[in-house]
Formats: C-alpha cells, sequence, structure tokens
C-alpha cells in the first residue's frame, strides 16, 4: 500500500470520528423543548423501610420521554408547620426522607414532574419513622459537675450535625443563660464553663441540622470549685521529682541532670524568673555511660504530687524572655496514674527497664509503661503562636510571657484522681536540642475526696 493510500485512510477516519464525536457530544437541547401541559404519570411503590428518623421508599416510574423526577411532599411536625419537598432524579427508583422528630405516622405524597414542570397526580404512601436519631442522642446524654461549669457527653453514631444547647438558671434575672456547641463527633464531650461553685438548674437540648429539638434533659448541679494544686508550703515542696533521691530515674529514662541551681524543683517554685534547666543534651551515655552521644527524643519526667487530685487544666510558662524559642518545650503530652510506677527490682537490669520506659531504639524501647499501671494520656499540649503566625511575632512572645500556656486536660478525664504526672516531649526544644529549660509547670483541679 502506498504512502498516499495511508495517508487518505487515515484522514478519512480521523474525520469520520471527529463526526462521530460531535454527534454524540451534543447536549440536548432544553431550551427549544416543546412545552406540554399533559402530566406524567404516576409512580408505582414497591416497597419501603422505615428507618430512624424517616424512611426509604422505592418505586418504578412511568414511561414517559419527558420525565424528570420524583417530589414527595410531607410534613416533619404535623401540617401545623407546613410542607417540606424532597427530589429524586430520573436516574434512581428510591427516595430517601429524613428529619422526622418522632415516631408518629405520617402520609407522604409521591408526585412526578417533567420537563414541562408538569406535576402528576400524587401517590399517598404512609410511613413511620423509627426512633429519631436526635433521639437516641438525646437518650445517651450524661451531664456531670465539672470545673467551673457542666460536663456533657453523648453518642453520635451517625455522625450528624448536631447543636448541643444549654441553659443556666440566672437568679439575678430568673432569664436562662444559653450556650451552645456544635460537634459531628462520634462521641462527643464538651464543658461549658463560667458557673459558680453553687447549686445550679441546668435544662440540655440537643437540635438537629433540620431544626428539630430534642427532649429536655433538666438537672441540677454544683460545679466544682477550681484551685491550683499546691507545689508547696511553708514547709517546703509537696511535689518531687518522682525516683530523683534514689536513683530510679535513670531506669525510667527521666530528665536526670541539671545545669548549676537549675533544679528541678524550680519548675514548681512558684517563681517565673528561675528554671529548671538540663544543662546538657539528653543522650544514652546520660543513662548508661558509654551507650552513645546521639540526641534522644522524646524527653520524659514524672512528677509525684504527694497526694491524690483531680486535675482540670494546665498552665506551662517558658524561660522568661526566650518564649517560643531556645530550650523550651514545644509540644508534648500528659500522662497519669494513681498507682504508684514500677520500680527497678520489677526489671531484671537497667537496660530492660529502659526497654519498657521509653521509646528509644538504642534501648529497645517499647513505651510498653503506655499500657500498664494505669497510665492515661490525660493531655496534648502544644506551645504555639497565640497570633497563629508560622513564625512567632514580638506580640505573642509578649502574650507567652504574660499568660503563659493553657491546656485543657482532656474532659473525660477531670473526675479521676491521680498522683503521679508524667510528661512526654515528643519533640525537641524549639531550638532543636534536647537540653530543656521548665520555668512553671501548673496544675489546676481539686483535691480528690472518697
Amino acid at each position: 500500500m502506498t504512502i498516499i493510500n495511508h495517508y487518505i485512510i487515515r484522514s478519512a477516519i480521523y474525520v469520520f470520528m471527529v463526526l462521530v464525536f460531535a454527534q454524540c457530544s451534543k447536549l440536548p437541547d432544553f431550551e427549544n423543548k416543546e412545552i406540554d401541559n399533559v402530566p406524567p404519570g404516576q409512580v408505582a411503590v414497591i416497597k419501603q423501610e422505615n428507618i430512624g428518623g424517616g424512611a426509604i421508599i422505592w418505586y418504578s416510574l412511568p414511561e414517559d420521554d419527558d420525565l424528570l423526577g420524583v417530589i414527595a411532599r410531607y410534613s416533619r411536625s404535623g401540617e401545623q408547620d407546613g410542607y417540606v419537598e424532597t427530589y429524586a432524579s430520573v436516574f434512581t427508583d428510591s427516595i430517601r426522607l429524613e428529619g422526622f422528630p418522632d415516631t408518629n405516622p405520617t402520609t407522604v405524597q409521591l408526585i412526578t414532574v417533567d420537563e414541562s414542570r408538569n406535576r402528576s397526580e400524587p401517590v399517598d404512601v404512609q410511613i413511620t419513622p423509627l426512633t429519631s436519631p436526635l433521639e437516641e442522642i438525646r437518650n445517651s446524654l450524661r451531664v456531670d459537675a465539672s470545673f467551673g461549669g457542666v460536663l456533657v457527653n453523648w453518642s453520635n453514631l451517625h455522625r450528624f450535625n448536631i447543636g448541643v444547647f444549654l441553659y443556666a438558671e440566672n437568679e439575678s434575672t430568673g432569664l436562662p443563660e444559653d450556650l451552645s456547641y456544635f460537634s459531628s463527633a462520634e462521641q462527643g464531650t464538651y464543658i461549658f464553663k463560667g458557673f459558680e461553685n453553687k447549686s445550679t438548674r441546668f435544662t440540655i437540648q440537643i437540635k438537629d441540622k433540620w431544626g428539630n429539638l430534642s427532649t429536655p434533659l433538666d438537672t441540677t448541679l454544683t460545679p466544682l470549685q477550681r484551685i491550683k494544686i499546691p507545689s508547696k508550703n511553708a514547709n517546703g515542696f509537696l511535689w518531687s521529682q518522682y525516683g530523683f533521691e534514689d536513683g530510679s530515674s535513670r531506669w525510667r529514662g527521666d530528665l536526670s541532670t541539671r545545669g548549676g541551681q537549675n533544679y528541678f524543683t524550680n519548675m514548681f517554685d512558684e517563681v517565673p524568673a528561675t528554671f529548671y534547666g538540663g544543662g546538657v543534651n539528653n543522650t544514652p551515655s546520660t543513662y548508661i555511660p558509654g551507650s552513645g552521644s546521639n540526641q534522644l527524643v522524646p524527653l520524659y519526667f514524672t512528677i509525684d504530687l504527694g497526694k491524690t487530685f483531680v486535675i482540670s487544666d494546665h498552665r506551662l510558662w517558658h524561660d522568661p524572655g526566650n518564649e517560643l524559642a531556645g530550650q523550651n518545650m514545644k509540644s508534648y503530652e500528659i500522662w497519669a496514674t494513681n498507682e504508684r510506677p514500677k520500680q527497678p527490682s520489677d526489671f531484671p537490669n537497667q537496660l530492660a527497664s529502659l526497654a519498657y520506659w521509653t521509646s528509644w531504639s538504642v534501648f529497645g524501647g517499647t513505651d510498653a509503661w503506655k499500657n500498664e499501671g494505669g497510665w492515661i494520656k490525660i493531655a496534648e499540649c502544644e506551645t504555639k503562636p497565640y497570633s497563629g503566625a508560622t513564625a512567632p511575632t514580638n506580640a505573642d512572645k509578649v502574650h507567652a510571657a504574660e499568660n503563659g500556656f493553657a491546656f485543657d486536660i482532656f474532659p473525660e478525664y477531670t473526675g479521676i484522681p491521680f498522683r503521679y504526672i508524667r510528661v512526654v516531649s515528643v519533640l525537641p526544644m524549639w531550638n532543636g536540642n534536647t537540653n530543656p529549660r521548665i520555668a512553671e509547670f501548673e496544675l489546676y483541679g481539686a483535691p480528690f475526696d472518697n
């Protein structure tokens, strides 16, 4: 076959494909569609399924060529609240109805509509919604007194967007205070704060995206009084670095060095001008001489509060003049337990202890302690610019110097008593090394009284 014949054949194929593509890609001309006044046929209902707060209805469509879809017309809460319409296209054979607040039988009208906007005669279908997700969430509500407020927990298994509304009786005006919180979390928890330590009547309601309100939950609670957990008194320190005196802190991988007079207790001496400083970077040789000089992350330290407390929140103060910079902690976790931590005598040797208490690969670390001994992670903390800027501004540093960094304890743990606190600095310090400085480490809550 000659080159010319090849060219002619390829050209013919190309022209043919262009014509086919143009024909196939041509869209229907809805603008010039003939308008008629003929209503479409009705749907034929095949089956229905009642679901929580609604129903699903399956049907077959009429044979109309210009059919657009199906409209369901109904009232969610009775005729007095008006009617709503839900639309399903011609490309599906079912329609899903949601947002019914109760289980009352309801009549739904199914109406077909065509391209001329003609509507068919309705087909009535009676549905009986099952218990709505709104009431399921309401039935899961748990309300408890918290520090300066009310702790609310709920389950939202379908992850609907909901609003949680709290109304508190105001003795001075007699009017309720209205507070709200919005969430789609599967397991929700929130503390409404700002209430005094006195008996107060509260009402909690859940609202869904359709505007339905749940049955109110009424309760009378006395919000807990929040104090700064004392770290010392006239006789000396009440808190201590756990394991420092007997040397077991080195078996635990806890910070065990200090620079000069920068004692560990400086971090809770209530004097911001003093700080705890390790003096040197944290390395394997800090714990087992000759085992290496690479910097170890994370860093750990453990505090014995001396007695049992319930904890609401925490505040950290950076080294004055070096806020959001230098050797200050950047990102850390707080773990807590009320059980006495394991001792060196619980391990065959120091290496086995370090493997249990750390995640450091040089010692085969597993952080197994996190799954034993009653340890619970009660907070995740990140010291970052107040302004939200990537790099701290002077205003951010001033704000940090005046206010410190405040963090709430996870609400679900604010009622659990703890005595031992373990801090895990998951990142190096702001300057990238592992030689920390901590000006003040504060905890707030209340003594635990059995």
